[in-house]
């Protein structure tokens, strides 16, 4: 059970994720103030897919949190271009 003023990530069925704290929750569902947007999120269970302990990463220039894992898979798909080409560069004959 998750306690009052907890961080929490929520993956909504169909929306992004978002992060918060948690208020209060009971058999239905549970409510959490949104720390991006400001405002309180009242969700039944079955919206939600998973909810996960502590917020994501932060982007500074967005002004809000992010999936950090993610983030690092997008990372390494951008990096494995430029890694490739230089690999078949080396690996060429010349």
């Amino acid at each position: 059970m998750l306690a009052p003023h907890a961080r929490i990530s929520v993956v909504r069925v169909h929306a992004r994720e978002e992060y918060g704290e948690f208020v209060s929750g009971n058999q239905e569902g549970f409510s959490f103030c949104d720390v991006d947007h400001k405002i309180d999120v009242t969700l039944k269970y079955d919206e939600v897919r998973k909810i996960k302990l502590g917020y994501g990463g932060y982007n500074d220039l967005a002004h809000t949190h992010t999936d950090r894992t993610r983030n690092l898979i997008a990372a390494g798909v951008v990096m494995e271009g430029p890694i490739g080409l230089i690999t078949a560069v080396a690996l060429s004959p010349n």
